[in-house]
């Protein structure tokens, strides 16, 4: 997804201008806290947390641009 989906530059705008985005790599031991927390299985997975880090939808799988820009509007909509 990162190269196919995140370096889009739509993708990225969207991101940037309606998300705090942050990357969680399981195979470092900084993010092993994270990926028990959030109870992450598989790869790619990725989720919408709100300000209480309260999991709002997680997405697991591989998820085209145009999909993850369908679910972050939705996202969008819903937080107004």
């Amino acid at each position: 997804m990162d190269v196919e989906v995140f370096a889009n530059a739509n993708v990225g705008n969207f991101f940037n201008d309606n998300f705090i985005n942050f990357k969680i790599n399981d195979e470092k031991d900084e993010s092993k806290d994270l990926v028990e927390y959030f109870e992450l299985e598989s790869y790619p997975t990725s989720m919408f947390i709100d300000g209480d880090w309260n999991v709002i939808q997680k997405l697991e799988g591989f998820r085209s641009v145009e999909r993850l820009l369908e679910s972050a509007e939705k996202m969008v909509e819903r937080g107004k």
